[in-house]
């Protein structure tokens, strides 16, 4: 069953209610779901929604997911083939399978800045690792104007192992600004082995003193990541581009207060894709890009202001741009720096001479 249309109301719903109708015109339980978790931990295909429905979530109040001690709404895996599509992207239409969650006012109106709000409260899990509101496999699905608020103890967004298309965030925030500093751990925000994940005008607030990462997607095998018009603030590396081979796109962002902008961590094999870093700002910034011996990349046209070390560095000390490597695809021109700490280019880098500075021309390039 694919086109119907569910609401999802934390002030006037009920998870007695089939979902099917609006506050506005609600009558005995025929009405608003009144929290996400209606529609996944506790739902089903049949009444409470799957592939190729519209879910508009009101934003009337915080949706609270969690007490910080219960571990019932933690890990929501989409690996269903018959309630989400799981994997069946290639033999069908998106419009044919794609859920989509919509951020809403009470007027059911997406409007700029308003955001249906989750207010998620994990428990603890360790010292070192933290648990996943989404995990292991996903769907292609879509989220827009929709904001999780990390609160108490640490958690990620998801881990996926492998399979699958990633999700699509457009116009979405992730806020873990309220997460205690004593709980914070150093894994990712969003983590994947392999399925690509997609951001748009997006907005990153991490936890702590630049302890987390934000996205660190693929692996030597991965398929593309993708972040448009995003803001990344308070990261320890704002985009850990890991596909091989893959591209991907790093374009119109806004990086500050991070230790490392874009980082070059691919796990195995050669080349880090052929990444495009274009028209982004990146401000306090201690390396806006770190190649880390491994990402061929197209850095042009950025701006770089306040760089606490080098704005193009290499954490590995040994990058070959040999013509086996994929770094031979690897640019950096018409960028300009101000006050860079350490100096522009690193000097390891500098010390290679296959092209690998193509177009470089001076100090702000």
């Amino acid at each position: 069953m694919t086109g119907r249309t569910f609401y999802i109301d934390p002030l006037h719903g009920s998870s007695a209610n089939d979902g099917l109708t609006s506050a506005s015109f609600a009558s005995g339980t025929n009405g608003p779901f009144g929290s996400l978790t209606d529609v996944w931990w506790n739902g089903n295909c049949a009444d409470h929604g799957g592939s190729g429905d519209t879910f508009f979530c009101v934003a009337s109040t915080a949706d609270v997911i969690g007490d910080g001690t219960s571990t019932q709404y933690l890990g929501y895996s989409f690996n269903d083939t018959v309630r989400w599509a799981y994997n069946v992207h290639q033999n069908k239409k998106m419009e044919e399978y794609q859920p989509q969650f919509v951020g809403v006012n009470e007027n059911l109106v997406e409007e700029e800045n308003t955001h249906y709000t989750i207010e998620w409260r994990p428990p603890y899990y360790s010292s070192s690792n933290q648990y996943k509101f989404f995990d292991n496999y996903s769907a292609d699905i879509s989220f827009r104007q929709l904001k999780w608020e990390c609160i108490g103890y640490d958690g990620a967004m998801f881990y996926h192992s492998s399979g699958g298309h990633g999700f699509y965030f457009v116009d979405c925030i992730f806020d873990w600004s309220g997460v205690e500093d004593g709980n914070v751990t150093s894994g990712s925000l969003f983590s994947t082995g392999n399925p690509s994940t997609s951001v748009k005008n997006c907005t990153f607030i991490g936890a702590g003193n630049r302890q987390k990462n934000a996205m660190d997607i693929g692996s030597s095998y991965g398929q593309h990541s993708a972040s448009y018009g995003c803001r990344y603030e308070n990261w320890n590396k704002a985009f850990v581009q890991k596909a091989g081979n893959i591209y991907g796109c790093f374009m119109g962002n806004i990086v500050k207060n991070c230790n490392t902008g874009v980082y070059g961590g691919l796990v195995s094999g050669n080349g880090g894709g052929h990444t495009l870093v274009m028209n982004n700002l990146f401000y306090d910034v201690d390396k806006p890009v770190d190649i880390n011996g491994k990402l061929g990349a197209r850095i042009m046209n950025n701006l770089m202001i306040d760089v606490g070390s080098y704005a193009l560095a290499d954490s590995s000390g040994t990058t070959d741009f040999s013509l086996t490597t994929g770094l031979i695809y690897f640019c950096f021109r018409r960028n300009i720096i101000q006050n860079a700490t350490s100096g522009i280019i690193a000097p390891e880098i500098i010390a290679f001479s296959n092209g690998s500075l193509i177009g470089y021309t001076g100090p702000n390039s």
